[in-house]
């Protein structure tokens, strides 16, 4: 799922936003750039959704769905799984009715708060979610890289395809 930043500035909000939401740094996010989700949830008490994105700072963090316009509502791979939360921490347990990321994220309540209180070993299991998610929104532009091997000792090169794996211009070098 892609979204587009429509306000960098809770005050710009309009209706404006309970402040009960107004946590997280807003200015870490650039009206009218876009953003791949990475995981999302759903809060119990009123139903808001919040994000999993990777803001201007480069780091993991949740932001309210209010400060966003869905680009590309899709879901980009079969890898995401549901959760209630239950399956959390006692902190999320009163406030998540539903969550959807990778299922170690969805269903292991270490993994969970590991990822949330930025333990290294958790992150980098996070990261390569990032990664697999990224994948899925190359534009045409960057979708084919070039490769170059070595087959039986001759040298060649070729585009991949990042997305479908495909080959073409196999050149001997």
């Amino acid at each position: 799922m892609k979204v587009r930043c429509k306000y960098s500035n809770y005050d710009d909000i309009i209706p404006p936003l309970d402040p009960d939401y107004q946590y997280g740094i807003p200015h870490y996010l650039k009206k009218g750039h876009e953003y791949i989700v990475y995981g999302f949830y759903v809060l119990k008490k009123d139903g808001k959704i919040l994000y999993y994105i990777i803001d201007e700072s480069e780091s993991l963090d949740s932001y309210v769905s209010d400060l966003f316009e869905i680009v590309d509502s899709q879901l980009p791979v079969a890898d995401w799984h549901l959760g209630i939360g239950t399956e959390l921490n006692e902190v999320a347990l009163d406030k998540i009715s539903l969550i959807f990321c990778y299922e170690e994220f969805v269903k292991s309540r270490e993994h969970f708060e590991g990822v949330l209180e930025h333990e290294a070993e958790h992150l980098e299991r996070f990261w390569k979610w990032k990664e697999i998610v990224d994948r899925q929104y190359y534009t045409p532009e960057d979708e084919w890289e070039m490769v170059k091997a070595d087959v039986d000792g001759v040298d060649i090169t070729f585009k991949r395809n990042r997305r479908t794996g495909e080959y073409e211009d196999f050149k001997f070098v």
